[in-house]
């Protein structure tokens, strides 16, 4: 685990929409799904709990969500958090995508200093994690219904 000593001394940045936008301009694999230039790339954020900064990037060829650990509990920053954590869910995302790849969404990238993973299917990866049978999804999803 992560200790606080390591995540002071870590090149940790939380990411804001331009440097999501730079994240992904730098990784050819991933700025190929979007395809296009960075500029026309819409990116916006879709966080809604306390725990991770989530994005969806989409450009005129498709997108992807970007979801970032955050050191500490959105709502009380005195309340560390260990940043390693979200290795474990990258890791998991890459063992069971080949076996259930319609249940689930594929980690593209993982970054284990900036502590941030790249996904496909950028609307699911966040939305229909948190779907269940006769529940609405989020208005932020840009759907609802079961």
């Amino acid at each position: 685990m992560t200790t606080p000593e390591l995540q002071q001394a870590s090149p940790y940045t939380t990411l804001d929409l331009e440097g999501v936008r730079t994240v992904i301009a730098s990784l050819p694999a991933i700025a190929a799904r979007l395809g296009g230039t960075p500029a026309e790339w819409r990116v916006w954020e879709v966080s809604d709990g306390n725990l991770n900064m989530v994005f969806v990037a989409e450009g005129p060829e498709g997108g992807v969500c970007l979801k970032q650990a955050l050191p500490h509990v959105r709502v009380d920053p005195a309340w560390k958090m260990p940043l390693d954590r979200t290795f474990f869910e990258a890791a998991y995302l890459r063992a069971v995508f080949p076996h259930v790849p319609d249940l689930t969404t594929e980690c593209l990238h993982f970054d284990p200093e900036q502590v941030y993973s790249d996904c496909s299917q950028p609307v699911r990866a966040h939305c229909d994690a948190y779907r269940h049978d006769g529940w609405p999804l989020s208005p932020r999803c840009g759907r609802s219904g079961g």
